[in-house]
């Protein structure tokens, strides 16, 4: 299935609820609305930076968001079309430019691509291995943050989920955070 149906939606919820529930909650978790004033003014600012209009569930998904960016090496934003998703990455670049960090974004349709192109192929012309578009972006995101050029470096994958490339990006958002 290349992308997540509304059926798709509730039938994840129901196995969620039923075996996860008990270690987290999609529910707006309360805890993280009071988190820190500091951050809250941050995003206020945010949404007139951005020239938005200040949401409060925005706000609070926001907060859930960057807190799951500090735990995590990647993480994945669904949604249909015109749910938020790049007012979200807006609003995400406008906080870290207010906390005077340097964000850079890089962008991928990978559905544009194919897949060993996209991640790399080994050449039995020339025998060698070529690298595939996400990892001499990998390699120029590493390079920016090691001389000090960003802070944080976001890659973005635009467009509906595919089963093909999503699998091979899985092993590099896993915990070992190696990519195979």
């Amino acid at each position: 299935i290349s992308r997540l149906l509304t059926e798709d939606k509730i039938e994840f919820e129901k196995i969620f609820n039923r075996f996860l529930k008990s270690s987290y909650s999609f529910e707006k978790n309360k805890n993280i609305e009071s988190q820190n004033e500091d951050q809250d003014v941050l995003l206020g600012k945010c949404f007139e930076e951005a020239g938005m209009i200040k949401n409060a569930d925005q706000i609070i998904f926001l907060k859930q968001i960057l807190s799951l960016i500090d735990q995590t090496t990647g993480l994945a934003i669904l949604g249909e079309s015109g749910s938020g998703k790049t007012s979200l990455l807006l609003l995400l670049k406008e906080f870290y430019k207010l906390k005077n960090e340097k964000l850079i974004i890089f962008q991928i349709s990978p559905k544009s691509i194919e897949n060993s192109w996209l991640y790399g192929h080994y050449s039995k012309n020339n025998i060698e291995i070529v690298e595939g578009v996400f990892v001499n972006i990998l390699r120029q995101a590493l390079e920016y943050v090691n001389n000090n050029i960003a802070t944080r470096v976001f890659i973005v994958f635009e467009g509906g989920v595919d089963s093909i490339w999503i699998e091979s990006l899985n092993s590099c958002l896993d915990d070992n955070k190696l990519f195979s």
